[in-house]
Formats: structure tokens, C-alpha cells, sequence
């Protein structure tokens, strides 16, 4: 039996908030997956970028489906388009993939997907209420009034853990994938991902109900 899934990250931070993401099927409208496999290449987003079609085909037959996410900031990328990007990878994909392999490039850095009002993020963060690390970043221009994500979503989030003496962790990206409704999060990366998923692997009401325990 084939696994549902491929998915070629970047980096532990990116696999973690996959699994998160993946660990609650009814909330993301999608059915329970099985056999999931994440794995990377040693050049991170850049070798993703290059070379994340060929660790993919080494799944094409063990697998339905794969995935290719990385970032979008990091020195020397060939385009200042992230769409360029995903075209390029998806094109490389569709060699031995067809419609079955997809690319999303998370603009600018995975840091992106966790600022939202949901209080669950300022728990994770170490402090005690959303409002507080809001007006927090805003008294240091890190977060612009009437602006729904920190202008620079890793610099907010580093220092934001550092001013709470929290440890830098990917398991923070699991901790959030696992607990902040997936509604909250309006990034255009965010939804690309999970269009892809509920495209592929869109729930039936059975399906959902299986899986309520997921949600």
C-alpha cells in the first residue's frame, strides 16, 4: 500500500509545523493520511529550491503525492518572485509527478504562518496575553498598527522569545500547528498549502467523522 504523502522540507521548523498541521485532519477538511515521510536536503531552502524534485522521485513509487516547501528569503535565489519559483520547481516536478507534485515557497520565512490574534501564539511566545506582545512589537516598530502580521515575521518572533527567556525550538511550530485554528491565518503560502491538500485529499462527512478526534 502506497504512503498518501511526500514532503520535501527545508528544515526541521517547516517538517514541524506540517506534522501539526497534519495531526488534525477535520479542522483542515481533509481525510486522515498515512505513511508520511519528510525528508530533506542539506542545503535547505536552496537546495529544495534546485534539487527537492530529485529527493522527491526517489518516492514516486511508494508514494501518492509529494510536496516541496521552502522559503522564500535566502541569499543568492535566482528571482525575487516567489511565484517564479514555485512554477520552476512544479515544472520539474511534473516530469515524473504530473498534477500529483506541488511546490509552496512560504513568503518571506515560515516565521509568517504564526503571527495571528489567536491567543494560543502569545502562550507559545511566552507571554501572558496577545494584546501585551502586540503593543510590545509595536513600541519597537516591529509591528505597524492596523497591519495584520509583523513587517519582519522571524525578527518579531526572535525577539519576542528572547525578551521572555523562551528557547528557540522548532517544537514551537508543532505547539501552534496543533492548537491555532487554521482560519486564523490569512497568508497566501498558508492557504496555497492547505488548497493543495483539500484538493488532494478533500474529506468526505465519513471521512470527517472519523477523524473528529483530530480536530
Amino acid at each position: 500500500m502506497k504512503g498518501d504523502l511526500v514532503v520535501v522540507v527545508a528544515d526541521g521548523g517547516i517538517e514541524q509545523a506540517v506534522r501539526g498541521m497534519l495531526s488534525r485532519p477535520r479542522a483542515l477538511g481533509i481525510r486522515s493520511l498515512q505513511g508520511v515521510e519528510y525528508p530533506k536536503l542539506h542545503k535547505l531552502d536552496q537546495g529544495s529550491f534546485e534539487s527537492g524534485h530529485e529527493l522527491a522521485e526517489l518516492y514516486r513509487t511508494t508514494h501518492e503525492h509529494a510536496l516541496i516547501i521552502f522559503d522564500f528569503d535566502w541569499e543568492g535565489r535566482p528571482t525575487d518572485d516567489p511565484n517564479v519559483m514555485v512554477e520552476q520547481v512544479e515544472a520539474k516536478l511534473d516530469r515524473t509527478w504530473g498534477g500529483r507534485g506541488r511546490c509552496v515557497v512560504i513568503d518571506p520565512e515560515l516565521e509568517v504562518w504564526i503571527w495571528s490574534d489567536s491567543p494560543h501564539v502569545a502562550k507559545a511566545l511566552g507571554w501572558e496575553r496577545m494584546s501585551e506582545l502586540r503593543q510590545w512589537l509595536e513600541l519597537r516598530e516591529l509591528w505597524p498598527p492596523a497591519v495584520p502580521k509583523p513587517t519582519d515575521p522571524k525578527q518579531a518572533y526572535e525577539q519576542a522569545i528572547r525578551e521572555k527567556r523562551v528557547q528557540k525550538s522548532n517544537a514551537t511550530f508543532l505547539k501552534l500547528a496543533q492548537s491555532v485554528s487554521f482560519e486564523r491565518c490569512n497568508d497566501h503560502s498558508f492557504q496555497r498549502l492547505v488548497g493543495i491538500l483539500r484538493g488532494w485529499f478533500g474529506a468526505s462527512d465519513a471521512d470527517l467523522s472519523s477523524a473528529g478526534q483530530n480536530a
